[in-house]
């Protein structure tokens, strides 16, 4: 949940190429998913976020990362803080409790987001 710039994402492992990722970021924007703000600090910075269509993906997110973890698991870094971060939650949480907590806490975040960068970009 915290990449939120072109930057972020291009610099995420799983190497995605700039066309590629300039193209799906139009796509999710045009369909309602993301839309983006402008970096307070660097109006030529793009800060983007998931609208609440978007939000509503992190039911469907749980459900791969359990079928994930559960199946090939295993091929998985055993240091992930992902993965244990995951199963610690998973463990003291119910599903939806679990998924309410991540909605909310993204929802903090996109508040954040906007608290400290004060134009929308349309």
């Amino acid at each position: 949940m915290g990449k939120k710039s072109f930057k972020d994402f291009i610099g995420s492992s799983e190497n995605i190429s700039t066309n590629i990722l300039t193209s799906r970021l139009k796509f999710l924007e045009n369909l309602g998913h993301i839309s983006h703000i402008k970096d307070i600090n660097d109006n030529k910075i793009k800060l983007y976020y998931l609208k609440e269509t978007g939000v509503d993906l992190f039911s469907i997110m749980y459900e791969l990362t359990s079928w994930s973890l559960n199946s090939i698991g295993e091929k998985f870094d055993e240091k992930s803080s992902l993965q244990q971060f995951y199963y610690k939650i998973r463990k003291s949480m119910s599903r939806e409790e679990y998924i309410l907590y991540r909605k909310n806490t993204y929802r903090k975040l996109r508040k954040e987001i906007f608290l400290k960068n004060a134009v929308a970009d349309k």
